[in-house]
């Protein structure tokens, strides 16, 4: 022990081994010598040593602790995890440990069990900032961003100067969509910890969800040249790469990514995705897969066997909606290949306010609200897994749009609603989905379609619901001439449907609206991102999925003012077209 004082651990390690040769039976000395071995950097030597004391005094909770250190080093997390809970179990007082359970389940990715880990040794050692960060961060991970932005002051109230005590704030309020403060969180972290990886790629995180892509670059390669061999590095720096519009480059960050972590599911996600964005279908589709490894919940539960592509004479298929409204609406158009190779019934599981209108598609025999009873299936398949099995537009063309019709009651009441008014009638919605993780790039402030608004001969139409549509009574767009229609149509969609045909256009941030005014045949102008969702391409006016949609693109990262200047010129011209009575001038492709 003297020797191990003054660090002499070689000499210190050979006293303990002649000691536990000289007295085999007292398990102190398998401690010491495990200790030793950790301190050595030797954790598989400190495993056989706790091991060894564990036969010799198997309720010894310091010996179930060190085991639990040396499992941890090698990465062993689950058995760790056993390992600090059975000291926990046996010293249930000492909130070192439960920070250590905490801690390893955290590493396992097991945020919810590693909650109560972290509340138990915040309630035995409220001082012990530990305990707080590590909450903070589960909770983070938990999507509990309120709760983790608490734990994290409280870590960072205790210890000011401690790196991870920041670091840990900043996750929760990166969490609750508050990339400004993250970022001075992550600045503090890496003041307090130079060339800490994690901090690096986390500012970098915040900075690019602000949109300062050069110096959320900046980090992302920092991290990579300071962690080489991270494939969570390289798939971050991809992903900034291809917010950039660097798509070839984005793929080959993400093939090192799946290089360092073979089947590495994220990374194998987003490379689907950008292989969707130039167009290499065959490439994607498969790589696409992975998303029901990533995603929460898993792929969608179903009795019936998925089904691979085969025969489908006399049998009941079930198609699972996922992902956003969109997302439905785009896919749900292969309802009609699917019936065409000899289904007997293809129902479709679909978000209630899509039920009423998904019932409408060729090929959809019933469309059935989620959560409602199904039974008699043969087969199921998540809507967005048919492309891989039936081809894309335009090799093959699955239900040409128009493919959804909404009540005709409700077109010749929206007509009659909207007859007095003999302008340019236009539809417009600003805001997408919050729970979308590229919405902040996406969506934009009304106060944006004022210029539209005042253009002569020109009524925008409100079709917004949910967030965002108290823009049109607080703030810069509350005195913007517009009819809010969002207020009056249905909670069903195929309210909104029949609203946009009594429209001349729509024009949109990319939101479910566009997809719905392809869907039945409208004519919509999207205003899209530099970096557009892969569905829109990286290129060009027109898409391959709707006829009647033109893209307004953004010439850089950020540069929504230049697409709202194109969009005010162009629906001058459709207004004055309009006025003088050549039809609402809109033609797809028509350039200023």
């Amino acid at each position: 022990m003297a020797l191990a004082r003054q660090r002499r651990r070689p000499e210190a390690t050979a006293a303990f081994r002649l000691a536990a040769r000289l007295d085999p039976s007292d398990p102190i000395w398998c401690q010491n010598l495990a200790t030793a071995a950790l301190h050595d950097g030797n954790p598989s030597g400190a495993e056989g040593w706790a091991r060894e004391g564990l036969l010799l005094a198997p309720t010894m909770a310091e010996l179930h602790r060190l085991l639990g250190t040396a499992l941890e080093r090698q990465r062993k997390y689950d058995p760790a995890a056993a390992a600090y809970g059975e000291a926990a179990r046996l010293n249930p007082g000492l909130a070192e440990v439960h920070v250590q359970v905490g801690r390893v389940l955290d590493k396992a990715d097991r945020p919810a069990a590693a909650e109560p880990a972290f509340r138990e040794a915040a309630r035995l050692a409220p001082a012990d900032p530990r305990a707080w960060s590590g909450l903070a961060g589960v909770l983070y991970k938990l999507d509990k961003a309120t709760d983790a932005e608490g734990c994290g002051r409280e870590a960072v109230r205790l210890t000011p100067g401690s790196p991870d005590a920041h670091f840990a704030l900043g996750l929760a309020l990166a969490g609750g969509d508050r990339p400004e403060d993250a970022e001075e969180c992550f600045r503090t972290a890496l003041r307090l910890r130079s060339g800490w990886p994690a901090a690096h790629c986390n500012l970098g995180n915040a900075l690019a969800t602000l949109g300062r892509f050069g110096e959320a670059e900046q980090h992302f390669r920092e991290a990579v040249r300071l962690r080489p061999r991270s494939a969570q590095d390289h798939m971050n720096l991809g992903t900034l790469l291809a917010q950039t519009g660097r798509v070839e480059d984005a793929i080959r960050a993400y093939d090192e990514a799946l290089r360092l972590r073979p089947g590495f599911p994220e990374a194998r996600l987003y490379r689907a995705l950008a292989f969707l964005a130039v167009g290499e279908f065959d490439r994607a589709w498969a790589d696409y897969e992975a998303r029901w490894l990533v995603a929460k919940g898993g792929a969608p539960k179903c009795p019936a066997p998925r089904w691979d592509g085969g025969p489908l004479s006399g049998k009941v298929i079930l198609l699972h909606a996922e992902q956003g409204l969109g997302d439905t609406i785009q896919f749900v158009r292969y309802a009609t290949l699917v019936k065409a190779r000899g289904a007997k019934e293809v129902l479709v599981d679909t978000p209630r306010p899509l039920a009423g209108l998904l019932g409408t598609c060729p090929g959809v025999d019933r469309a059935v609200p989620s959560g409602e009873p199904m039974t008699g299936l043969h087969l199921h398949i998540p809507l967005m897994s048919l492309p891989r099995l039936l081809g894309v537009p335009p090799a093959t063309c699955p239900a040409t749009p128009p493919y959804l019709i909404p009540p005709t009651e409700r077109i010749s009441y929206w007509r009659r609603e909207l007859e007095a008014d003999q302008g340019l009638r236009v539809g417009i919605a600003w805001q997408g989905s919050k729970i979308h993780k590229g919405d902040r790039l996406r969506s934009v402030r009304l106060a944006r379609f004022a210029p539209l608004a005042a253009i002569p001969g020109v009524t925008l139409y409100s079709l917004q619901k949910g967030p965002g549509t108290d823009q049109l009574t607080t703030g810069p767009g509350a005195g913007i001439r517009i009819v809010d229609l969002g207020a009056r149509t249905a909670a069903g969609m195929e309210d909104a449907a029949a609203a946009l045909l009594a429209l001349d256009l729509l024009v949109s941030v990319d939101t479910a609206l566009i997809h719905l005014a392809g869907a039945v045949g409208v004519r919509a102008w999207v205003a899209v991102a530099f970096a557009a969702d892969w569905r829109w391409g990286r290129s060009g006016e027109e898409t391959v999925w709707y006829p009647t949609v033109r893209l307004f693109r953004q010439s850089r990262p950020g540069d929504w003012d230049g697409v709202f200047e194109k969009l005010a010129v162009e629906l001058a011209r459709a207004s004055a077209a309009k006025a003088a009575g050549q039809g609402a001038g809109i033609a797809k492709g028509e350039s200023s």
